[in-house]
């Protein structure tokens, strides 16, 4: 029996949920994307310039896990 990864739909459950994949349900889940986040090994500085480019505003003294997930939102 084949298993996918869906989006969570309640409290708790994390970022995805393993379903049996005979149990997939369109009006009810949504098939998790496992794309690799945009900051995934880039250091703050490289994460600050990728934000420049694409015209994202931030904090000087936001730290590298607040500029990863601005920069991972944006993807």
């Amino acid at each position: 029996m084949s298993v996918i990864k869906v989006k969570a739909w309640g409290k708790d459950q994390g970022d995805h949920v393993l379903i049996n994949e005979s149990d997939f349900d369109p009006k009810l889940h949504k098939l998790f994307d496992e794309q690799p986040k945009a900051s995934k090994g880039l250091n703050v500085d490289q994460i600050k310039v990728a934000l420049t480019e694409k015209g994202i505003e931030f904090s000087e003294s936001a730290n590298k896990p607040e500029l990863a997930k601005l920069l991972d939102d944006a993807e």
